[in-house]
């Protein structure tokens, strides 16, 4: 799992609800540029996929600058995003918009279980 921003504090949430917490590491990334290039090359080659969450556009984020990286590299890692896709989002409360573009706890912790 690797987040951007405060979001962090929801994965920590989805992380709380799994069964297998240690199957899971969370990197919370801090910047998006520049990109902890020695962490991320630690990181792919010690596990088999990757998760990003970020509160942001996913295109030109975090998700898009992870795929380069891996890309670049050649590493056979499995990678799917959360994020806001690149379409325009209705107006609501933010609990709504962060359900709307699956970004709760529980939409995470999906996706992690999916991958484990």
């Amino acid at each position: 799992m690797l987040s951007l921003g405060t979001i962090a504090d929801t994965v920590t949430l989805a992380l709380d609800l799994l069964e297998n917490k240690q199957a899971v590491t969370h990197v919370d990334m801090r910047f998006l540029k520049p990109l902890d290039e020695a962490l991320l090359h630690e990181i792919c080659q010690t596990h088999q996929a990757m998760i990003t969450v970020e509160d942001g556009m996913l295109k030109g984020g975090l998700a898009s600058a992870l795929a380069e990286f891996i890309s670049v590299h050649r590493y056979p890692i499995i990678l799917k995003s959360h994020g806001i896709a690149d379409h325009f989002i209705p107006h609501g409360k933010p609990a709504e918009l962060y359900e709307l573009c699956g970004l709760t706890p529980e939409a995470i912790a999906h996706s992690i279980i999916e991958l484990i």
